[in-house]
């Protein structure tokens, strides 16, 4: 094995590391970044392999010492607990920066989907003021059927939809989970394929 050969190879990878690490070290691992810490993590590895080989084709102090150093700084900080973060951390971080940082560096493509939204919400609003009949077009005909208040009325009323037994009871709330579980799929299904544009 030429060590000089080695040398020449492997250099780059171990400055790229030392100079991670420095970073890392000033730093927190979300500041980072997440393709960052696994490049670092993929060059310790790499160090550790090339620490291993150096050893069994050479004695040279210098090349041995400058990569114990580097492994070992880097072992510190992959392996150490200190830079892990708690649950709750983790939760607030994502909420205080994560979701601010993406909504701003996203916001070009927020706003285009909020503009059909707007545009939508608009039109039916000035429809439904320009002619209130417009809104029967727009919504669906139980909601016109009565006021909520007389409809309230008619379901006290009515034998047949009067919730007055346990057995009517566990039907209604089985039949009210089953449509928000559908509509929760429905409005994920709906969602999802927002992004296949």
């Amino acid at each position: 094995m030429d060590i000089d050969q080695f040398v020449r190879e492997r250099k780059p990878n171990w400055t790229r590391l030392a100079t991670l690490l420095n970073e890392f070290e000033i730093t927190t691992e979300w500041d980072m970044g997440h393709e960052r810490v696994k490049e670092m993590v993929t060059l310790y590895r790499q160090a550790c392999t090339d620490l291993n080989q150096a050893r069994s084709y050479t004695a040279n102090p210098e090349l041995l010492d400058t990569l114990n150093q580097i492994t070992g700084r880097a072992y510190r900080l992959v392996y150490s607990e200190g830079g892990r973060t708690t649950l709750r951390e983790s939760v607030w971080h994502f909420i205080s920066v994560s979701i601010p940082e993406t909504f701003q560096k996203e916001s070009k493509y927020v706003i285009f989907a909020l503009l059909p939204f707007l545009a939508g919400a608009l039109f039916g609003f000035v429809a439904v003021k320009v002619d209130p009949m417009n809104a029967e077009a727009f919504i669906a005909d139980d909601f016109f059927s009565a006021s909520p208040k007389e409809r309230v009325k008619e379901i006290e009323s009515a034998d047949s939809e009067r919730i007055d037994s346990s057995g009517k009871a566990l039907q209604f709330g089985a039949m009210l989970y089953t449509n928000n579980i559908r509509v929760t799929f429905l409005a994920f299904a709906a969602g999802a394929l927002t992004f296949i544009g």
